[in-house]
C-alpha cells in the first residue's frame, strides 16, 4: 500500500512538473503566431495571465485595464510578427470570462502597409494565404462568399477544424475582374484579415449567416435604455464604463478608431479598417468633412444616427481653406479681429493682420498660428459664453444617457496630464464623463490602456475643441 501511494505521488508530481514545463514552453514565443494558436481547441482554455507571459510580453500588451484584449505590436519598435511565414501588421487576442474568446490578425491593411499596386497582386496575395491556411489546418476552405458590411463588398473564405473556425476576409474599393485581374481607375485594396473564433456548429449552436448590410441587427446594447446601466458615479465622477479600447497604432486613424470604439460599445463587430474604407481615411488621417460625409451615409447600415453638436469657427475656416473656398479669407479676418479684442486682457500681443497679407495673397495658416492659446481661451470662454454653456450642457445630457461624445480637438493648446504620442495638430478622442464639482471633463484616447481615463478642466477642453459629435443608436 505504501509503495502504491509513493508511486501515485510520483506520478502526480511528475505530471505537475510536466504541466509547469509545458506552460513555460508555451510562453516561449519568437513572433510566429501559429505557434500560439492551437487548432485542437486548447486555445479556448488559455487564460489571459497564461497567454500574456514570458516572451510574449515583448510583443503584446493589455489593451485595457479590464484585460479583455491583448494587442500587438506592443510598441513602434516591437519585433515583427508573422503568420505562416507572412508579416502580420496587428494581432488582437480577445478574452471573455478570463479565457481566449477570439483572435484577430491583420494580414494586410492600407493604413499600415500602404497600397497594393494592382488587382492581380491582391489576388495572388489572397491565393497564397488560402493555400497556406489550407495546408496548416489540413481542411479545405469554403467557396468564397460575398457580403455587404457598411455598404462595402466583403469577401470571405472559412475553414472549420474541430471547435475552431477561421475566416479570412478581404475587401477593396472600385472594381476588380476576378478572371483577368483588371481593375477600374479607382481600385484600391483595403484589407485582408483573419478572424479566429469558436466553431458554433461543432457545439450544435450553428447560426444561419445572412447579409450583413444592416449592422443594426448585430447591436446588443443599442436598445437604448440599457446604455444608462453603463454609467458610474464615483467621487463626483460621472462616466461611462467599459467602452472597448481600440489602439490606432502608428497610423493617423484616430477618427475611425474612435468610431470603432463607439460601435463596439453598442455591440457591433466592426473594425477601423472597414470604417476607413468608407471614410476615405489615409495613413495621415481623415478630414472632418470626409468623416461627416461618411457617417451620414453609413449611419443606417451601422445602426446609428449621426448628429453634430458643435463645430468651431477655426474648424470651419480650416475646411474652407482645404477645399479652396475663398470665404476662409473674410472669416479669418473676422476671427482675428475678435481675438485682438481679448488678447490684451489675456496678456498676449495682438495679431498684425497686415503682416500676413501680400497683395492678393493671404497667409491664413500664419494668422491662425499667431493667435496664442491664452488669448483664444479668453475669446472662447468669455467672448462666446452662450456657445460654451450650450456645449457643456449637451455633453452632460448625452453622458447621462450613456452615449459617449466624439470629440475633435487641436492638440498642443493646453498641457495635458499624460504625455501623448501625438503632441500637436488635429485629433479625435472620446468624452466619456464629467465632474461637475471640479468642472472637468473625463476623456479617453485611442492609444491603449494608459489613455483610457483622463481628465481636463472644462475651460481647457472648450479651448481645444474643434468639434463634437454623437452616434445615437437606432431603435430596432
Amino acid at each position: 500500500m505504501l509503495l502504491r501511494t509513493v508511486f501515485l505521488f510520483s506520478l502526480l508530481f511528475a505530471a505537475s512538473v510536466m504541466s509547469a514545463q509545458d506552460k513555460k514552453a508555451d510562453a516561449v514565443f519568437s513572433g510566429a503566431l501559429e505557434s500560439v494558436i492551437n487548432l485542437d481547441g486548447a486555445l479556448w482554455n488559455t487564460s489571459g495571465d497564461d497567454f500574456l507571459s514570458g516572451e510574449r510580453l515583448k510583443f503584446f500588451k493589455w489593451n485595457s485595464e479590464q484585460k479583455d484584449s491583448a494587442r500587438a505590436p506592443r510598441y513602434s519598435n516591437t519585433p515583427d510578427m508573422t503568420f505562416l511565414g507572412k508579416k502580420v501588421y496587428e494581432c488582437i487576442f480577445r478574452f471573455e470570462d478570463g479565457k481566449v474568446s477570439s483572435v484577430y490578425i491583420s494580414l494586410y491593411n492600407r493604413g499600415d502597409a500602404g497600397n497594393i499596386e494592382s488587382g492581380s497582386v491582391l489576388q495572388k496575395t489572397i491565393g497564397g494565404f488560402k493555400e497556406s491556411i489550407g495546408k496548416w489546418t489540413g481542411v479545405e476552405g469554403s467557396k468564397a462568399q460575398k457580403d455587404k458590411i457598411a455598404k462595402a463588398n466583403v469577401y470571405s473564405i472559412t475553414w472549420k477544424k474541430g471547435d475552431v473556425e477561421l475566416s479570412m476576409k478581404w475587401s477593396y474599393s472600385g472594381r476588380l475582374s476576378e478572371k483577368s485581374g483588371r481593375t477600374s481607375d479607382d481600385f484600391r485594396a483595403e484589407y485582408i484579415k483573419l478572424d479566429i473564433t469558436k466553431n458554433a456548429s461543432a457545439s450544435g449552436n450553428d447560426k444561419t449567416s445572412g447579409s450583413k448590410d444592416d449592422a443594426s441587427a448585430k447591436s446588443s446594447s443599442s436598445k437604448n435604455g440599457g446604455l444608462k446601466e453603463n454609467l458610474k458615479n464615483e467621487n463626483n465622477d460621472v462616466y461611462i464604463a467599459d467602452i472597448p479600447m481600440v489602439d490606432q497604432g502608428q497610423k493617423g486613424y484616430c477618427v475611425v478608431a474612435v468610431v470603432e470604439r463607439v460601435l463596439r460599445y453598442y455591440g457591433q463587430d466592426i473594425d477601423q479598417h472597414q470604417i476607413a474604407q468608407k471614410a476615405g481615411t489615409e495613413n495621415s488621417g481623415t478630414s472632418l468633412s470626409e468623416f461627416e460625409k461618411a457617417l451620414k451615409s453609413l449611419g443606417k447600415s451601422l445602426g446609428v444616427k449621426y448628429k453634430s453638436l458643435y463645430e468651431s469657427e477655426i474648424a470651419k475656416i480650416g475646411e474652407q481653406a482645404e477645399r479652396g473656398d475663398l470665404r476662409c479669407i473674410p472669416d479669418t479676418m473676422k476671427l482675428v479681429s475678435q481675438y485682438n479684442r481679448y488678447a490684451k486682457k489675456a496678456g498676449c500681443s495682438k495679431v498684425d493682420k497686415n503682416k500676413y497679407i501680400n497683395g492678393n495673397m493671404y497667409d491664413i495658416g500664419g494668422m491662425m498660428n499667431a493667435m496664442k492659446p491664452e488669448g483664444l481661451k479668453m475669446l472662447k470662454v468669455e467672448g462666446d459664453k452662450s456657445a460654451y454653456a450650450r456645449f457643456t450642457k449637451q455633453i452632460k445630457e448625452y453622458i447621462n444617457l450613456g452615449i459617449p461624445i466624439l470629440w475633435s480637438v487641436r492638440l498642443g493648446m493646453v498641457q495635458e496630464e499624460k504625455l501623448n504620442p501625438q503632441v500637436n495638430g488635429g485629433h479625435m478622442r472620446l468624452i466619456i464623463g464629467y465632474n461637475e464639482k471640479d468642472k472637468k471633463f473625463i476623456y479617453s484616447d485611442t492609444w491603449g490602456a494608459d489613455h483610457t481615463f483622463k481628465k481636463m478642466t472644462m475651460d481647457d477642453a472648450w479651448l481645444m475643441t474643434t468639434g463634437a459629435y454623437v452616434l445615437i443608436p437606432r431603435r430596432n
